[in-house]
C-alpha cells in the first residue's frame, strides 16, 4: 500500500487535487455532487473557484474520493528580535 502526502495550503490546490482524485476515479460531477450532497452546479463551481467551499463540504467531498485527510495549523515563525527577555 502507498501513501501520498501532500499539504494542500490553497483553495487553488485543493480544488485541483478534487479534480485530480475525481478523475482518478472515473466520477464525473455528478458522480461526486450526490456523494457530497451537493448539486452539480456546485461541484462545477467549486471546481471553477466561482464558489468558496465551506471546510464541511471539502471534507466531505475528500471523504467521498475516499482521501486519508486532517487538518492541521501550522504555527507561524515566531521572529527573533535578539532581545533576551
Amino acid at each position: 500500500m502507498t501513501h501520498e502526502v501532500l499539504v494542500l495550503a490553497t483553495q487553488g490546490s485543493i480544488r485541483r487535487f478534487v479534480i485530480h482524485l475525481r478523475r482518478r476515479r472515473g466520477w464525473n460531477q455528478a458522480r461526486l455532487a450526490e456523494a457530497v450532497g451537493r448539486s452539480q452546479q456546485w461541484v462545477s463551481k467549486f471546481e471553477r473557484g466561482r464558489t468558496e467551499p465551506s471546510l464541511a463540504d471539502v471534507m466531505a467531498a475528500l471523504a467521498a474520493l475516499d482521501a486519508d485527510i486532517s487538518v492541521r495549523s501550522a504555527a507561524a515563525p515566531q521572529a527573533d528580535d535578539g532581545a533576551d527577555g
